[in-house]
């Protein structure tokens, strides 16, 4: 909680030491504090296990793993996880990755105050992708599209005293409408 920042998400790609001749490339992503500020149009809500898991869902989506072809366990999970609130998936027999939240105990020793979850992906064990998994940019407009509808009641009289051309934007008074 170093210069009063309390809310945070960050994700990395990189390589992780596994021993000290071995490395392993990784994904990961953490999630601590507020998921939204409280305002008129949202209740308060901190972060919690299932964004996490979206997270990692979003990334193997982006991969092209679908989330059916995976299995969801608790058995086997680090002990820098907690007990009860945290996954290991698998595809197959690799395991792919780890969600869940910080273990209670690392949190005491280092006084964090907040539940911080997060995510490991272990890129090496993921399917390498044969075909070319480009997706489309998205162009964003400077001048996206604006369509508006006015409707104007007036008088008859109005309408008699105009421009033909100008006939068709005006609505006469009591066409369709109550008195």
């Amino acid at each position: 909680y170093l210069r009063n920042i309390a809310d945070i998400s960050l994700f990395e790609i990189g390589n992780v030491f596994i021993n000290e001749n071995t490395q392993s490339l990784m994904i990961a992503g953490l999630r601590a504090g507020q998921n939204v500020s409280q305002n008129h149009y949202n209740n308060q809500r901190e972060f919690d296990f299932f964004d996490v898991k979206k997270d990692f869902f979003d990334i193997l989506d982006l991969l092209d793993i679908k989330p059916e072809s995976l299995s969801i366990s608790a058995d086997e999970t680090p002990k820098y996880y907690h007990p009860h609130r945290s996954a290991v998936l698998k595809l197959g027999k690799n395991i792919i990755g780890y969600v869940g939240e910080l273990n209670p105990q690392i949190n005491k020793l280092f006084d964090i105050k907040k539940r911080v979850n997060f995510f490991e992906i272990f890129v090496d064990n993921l399917p390498k992708i044969e075909k070319s998994s480009s997706k489309k940019a998205f162009i964003a407009n400077d001048f996206p599209v604006v369509e508006r509808y006015f409707a104007f009641l007036v008088s008859q009289d109005f309408l008699e005293k105009q421009n033909i051309a100008y006939k068709k934007l005006f609505i006469p008074f009591g066409a369709g409408f109550a008195q």
